[in-house]
């Protein structure tokens, strides 16, 4: 009888390999921290821009949000003193300016318009009237 071995005998020049694409991913990708290590600097610095910008534009809101409220402020202000003093120029002349910072020109208008009633002669009021005219 005839040994067979060669039908018996395991090969031993060929391991056993797991299929090609779960090598790339374990051997290169895995296997290699850099890239691992490159991957998670990316999100970091991605994380860090974005909460940059959502800091940035709440500090911005904030003072939008301040300004506003000072306008407000002002707004009440300036109407009660010329509630209570009806021929006050600067009064009605401080409400022109503020609705003009507003862009409410109308408003802008009527109050410089009372302004200059009060007093014709009024400098400040006559170039603030130049101004609205080319609005």
């Amino acid at each position: 009888m005839k040994n067979n071995n060669k039908f018996f005998k395991k090969n031993s020049s060929k391991k056993n390999k797991l299929p090609s694409n779960y090598r790339i991913f374990t051997e290169k990708l895995i296997n290699d921290h850099t890239v691992f290590f490159l991957g998670a600097i990316i999100i970091i610095l991605a994380t860090a821009l974005v909460l940059f910008d959502f800091y940035s534009n709440f500090k911005k809101q904030e003072i939008i949000f301040t300004e506003r409220k000072e306008i407000v402020n002002d707004l009440n202000f300036w109407n009660k003193e010329v509630i209570e003093k009806p021929n006050y120029r600067d009064g009605y002349f401080s409400l022109s300016i503020i609705y003009y910072q507003l862009g409410d020109y109308d408003n802008s208008q009527k109050n410089l318009n009372k302004a200059m009633d009060i007093d014709p002669n009024f400098e400040n009021g006559k170039a603030l009237l130049k101004i609205l005219e080319n609005k």
